[in-house]
């Protein structure tokens, strides 16, 4: 454990030291992610969610400066080439996103779980076993997403009053909290596109922000529908990723 918290606050601090203030862009862009359906499940919230904010471009204020954030969704397949995907994309040609958010479905979660780390173990992997992602690659890679800025409870109760209120009733009669933060994003595809999204951006120097900092990202496991309809669901996502855009825009 004390590892962990070594390796984490290193990487924050080196990603902190790079930062520099620069001339800003006004149009921001962010990949989403979506997993298909897969096993048992005909229906993948992480997919529609993805689908839903495809192509949306909307304005927001911070800093005293509008800016306009557009999304861009791909939909993976549950496999190793879907897992393989962005990290190739990366390493192949660079960044033309500001941000990167990886969704895919957590069946038990009673809210949105932010995962903070993700582990080198081959999702193909035999359980007694495990198998590495990248055979020199850390055990774990924290994401790159400023946690600081991710009180997402805080954001919905500033920015939107009448859907926190929905939501607190919701959550409180089934004792769940609206944001759950995890250490632990399974040993399934969900963590392996994790882990290969994040040693791409650390090993290709050129993948960073504008302002000099390593590209944000991370992932998000999403409860099934019935615990949260897809509109609010939809919301909750797009008010993540204007949080981590931040380091896009500002040190």
């Amino acid at each position: 454990m004390k590892k962990l918290i070594l390796i984490i606050l290193l990487i924050i601090s080196i990603n902190y030291l790079n930062c520099i203030e620069i001339p800003q862009k006004n149009q921001l862009k962010i990949l989403v992610t979506g997993f298909e359906p897969f096993a048992n499940y005909s229906v993948n919230p992480s997919q529609l969610v993805a689908q839903n904010l495809n192509g949306k471009c909307e304005s927001f204020s911070i800093f005293q400066q509008v800016y306009q954030l557009c999304w861009e969704s791909w939909i993976l397949s549950v496999d190793q080439i879907g897992s393989t995907k962005v990290a190739n994309w990366l390493i192949a040609n660079g960044s033309s996103w500001d941000a990167i958010l990886h969704l895919g479905l957590e069946d038990y979660a009673k809210g949105l779980k932010l995962e903070t780390v993700a582990a080198n173990i081959l999702a193909t992997s035999n359980s007694s076993n495990p198998q590495p992602i990248q055979i020199f690659g850390l055990p774990i890679l924290p994401i790159t997403a400023d946690l600081s800025r991710m009180h997402l409870e805080f954001i919905i109760a500033s920015k939107f009053n009448l859907i926190y209120e929905l939501l607190k009733q919701q959550f409180s009669s089934t004792k769940s909290a609206i944001e759950i933060w995890s250490r632990d994003a399974g040993t399934y595809y969900c963590n392996e596109t994790l882990y290969r999204t994040l040693f791409a951006i650390r090993q290709q120097l050129s993948i960073h922000t504008q302002t000099g900092s390593l590209l944000p990202a991370m992932f998000v496991h999403l409860p099934n529908l019935q615990v949260i309809d897809l509109d609010t669901m939809t919301q909750l996502v797009d008010l993540i990723g204007q949080q981590l855009i931040l380091p896009s825009i500002h040190c």
